[in-house]
């Protein structure tokens, strides 16, 4: 049964690296092995199911998996965290642009999801679930964006708000959280979206909270300010910002006009944006 057992094992994870691009560990890992059989006799052991072998030791291996990337994330300023990172922004990725069927949102959304992930590591309870905890992240994420908007998700698991107790009762694979098709696993993979270190990922969400915050400030129409935030800094097209602001493309034209009118006479604005802009310049000319 042990032979048996291991070699189901072994046959499992070369599976799955295959498949999934796993990175930190190698196929032969034999540490990687040895904690996988501990984990499977642990679940055969208090089963109180009918599950297969073979996707028990899935299960397991992804969930043993997880720890590894969970901790490789915290490392940081090293190798390993990059390739850590790496494979987290396919997975959130794919997950949004399956959600949205729209690359550029997609993009987006992973971004700030990862950025959360990474400010809010040491609130996953349990590290064998963290590719789940990102997921629920990034679907948080594109909810929020959606909220008062035109475009709908594509169906999940879950419909409405997620429930994140039902979540920290069940563990999820990731077979579970991504689709099949052979399109979305291009994506997961990464074939269709260069994947951005940690660093430019926080950097440009830095930039654009920062920018953000300036608009409104500067702005007193709360039209005019969603107007230009969602045109010039979340890049949106005119007529789905139309839509957000239930108005006409028209409109929107003439909100923009206006509003770089106003900034345009805001010393504290241009003064602010000079400044944020040319530090951003001077770090560049450094690198």
């Amino acid at each position: 049964m042990n032979v048996d057992l291991q070699e189901l094992c072994s046959q499992v994870i070369r599976r799955l690296c295959a498949q999934r691009g796993w990175s930190l560990i190698t196929a032969e890992d034999k540490q990687f092995l040895k904690v996988v059989m501990t984990d499977v006799r642990d679940r055969i052991a208090t089963s109180q199911g009918s599950s297969a072998l073979e996707k028990i030791v899935e299960r397991a291996a992804v969930h043993q998996y997880c720890k590894e990337l969970y901790e490789a994330c915290k490392a940081n300023g090293t190798q390993r965290q990059h390739q850590a990172f790496e494979e987290l922004w396919r997975y959130l990725y794919g997950i949004a642009v399956y959600r949205l069927r729209d690359e550029d949102w997609a993009q987006e959304c992973a971004q700030q999801a990862i950025v959360k992930a990474w400010e809010k590591i040491d609130q996953c309870r349990d590290s064998g679930c963290f590719l789940k905890w990102a997921a629920m992240i990034v679907l948080n994420v594109i909810r929020g964006k959606l909220r008062g908007g035109k475009r709908k998700l594509v169906s999940f698991h879950e419909s409405g708000q997620i429930d994140h107790e039902r979540w920290e009762r069940v563990e999820w694979s990731e077979s579970d959280l991504m689709p099949d098709d052979d399109h979305a696993q291009g994506l997961l993979e990464g074939y269709a979206t260069p994947v951005p270190s940690l660093e430019t990922v926080v950097e440009e969400e830095d930039m654009r909270e920062r920018l953000t915050e300036l608009v409104r400030r500067s702005l007193r129409s709360k039209q005019q300010g969603t107007v230009i935030i969602e045109l010039l800094i979340n890049d949106r097209g005119v007529k789905e910002v139309a839509e957000l602001l239930e108005t006409t493309p028209s409109n929107v034209h003439t909100l923009k006009s206006r509003a770089l009118a106003n900034l345009r006479q805001n010393i504290d604005f241009l003064q602010t944006l000079e400044a944020l802009l040319g530090g951003e310049i001077q770090k560049a000319k450094g690198e």
